[in-house]
């Protein structure tokens, strides 16, 4: 674990998944990433590379190449290395290895940077095609939230406000039922509703506040945004997910690069992809 910390936050990273594993306000003892407790979901803020669910069978098909990968792809179980950590900014890199390459034909570099500017998180992340034959991927955030933040709080004080009102499209609560500016948790909406999936959410952030505390998650550049808890197991945390696609559960042999919302990156080319998280 290392971290990066200003005179009123500090936030802890995970070389396991190069994930943030806290993001905590020093003075008023708030924590407000999720702690990863696997009796509930193992992890606190995954990136989702070079899939964003699974497919039928959790296998994928490359240029007559057949390999498996779990759910959401590679990155959350693979160690990252650190390129650089001081006060305020760490760098973290994954490159392709015999591991990732049975997974994921193909030889990729990724570099996760993250910056804390006050209570604001800005992480990038720059994927590199170091291959010599086009890369298709697709790409997304995972980042859990505790729910509630305050302690003093409960699940069902919080909602889902977004930063300017929107016409909801997808599956979910409130959709097409016109300009909506919140929506407050309950727990049942996710039993009919397991994961919220909108597209193309015209607001640039996402909130889950209960109106004193809160975090903020940017989605401007990803079409898809996803809010998701395990019910079931009535879990403390909601995540909050900006994403580029959707998977696509075929029931025959797809050639990934068919699938839905794939993208492309020629060889010794990159693509850049940044969000924020805000605290308060």
């Amino acid at each position: 674990m290392i971290a990066i910390e200003n005179n009123n936050y500090i936030v802890e990273l995970n070389l396991l998944g190069g994930q943030i594993a806290s993001f905590k306000d020093k003075m008023l003892g708030l924590e407000y990433m999720w702690d990863a407790d696997k009796e509930y979901w193992g992890y606190s803020s995954p990136t989702l590379f070079p899939v964003i669910g699974s497919s039928h069978d959790n296998q994928y098909h490359f240029n007559g190449q057949t390999t498996s990968m779990p759910n959401h792809g590679i990155l959350r179980n693979a160690e990252f290395d650190i390129l650089k950590n001081d006060k305020v900014e760490t760098v973290l890199k994954l490159s392709a290895n015999s591991e990732t390459l049975k997974q994921y034909p193909f030889y990729f570099k990724m570099l996760i940077t993250y910056t804390l500017e006050n209570n604001k998180l800005l992480i990038q992340y720059e994927i590199f095609n170091e291959g010599v034959i086009d890369m298709p991927f697709n790409f997304g955030l995972h980042p859990a939230f505790n729910c509630p933040i305050d302690p003093s709080k409960n699940f069902d004080d919080y909602r889902l406000e977004f930063s300017s009102p929107t016409k909801l499209l997808g599956c979910g609560p409130m959709v097409n039922e016109g300009l909506v500016s919140h929506i407050n948790l309950k727990r049942d909406l996710f039993e009919t509703f397991p994961t919220f999936i909108y597209h193309n959410v015209n607001s640039a952030y996402l909130s889950l506040t209960d109106g004193n505390h809160g975090v903020k998650v940017s989605l401007t550049g990803f079409p898809i945004t996803a809010v998701w808890t395990p019910n079931d197991k009535k879990a403390n945390f909601v995540c909050l997910e900006p994403w580029l696609g959707l998977s696509k559960k075929t029931d025959k042999d797809l050639a990934f690069e068919k699938r839905d919302s794939i993208m492309t990156i020629k060889p010794g080319k990159k693509r850049l992809f940044t969000y924020t998280i805000t605290v308060y």
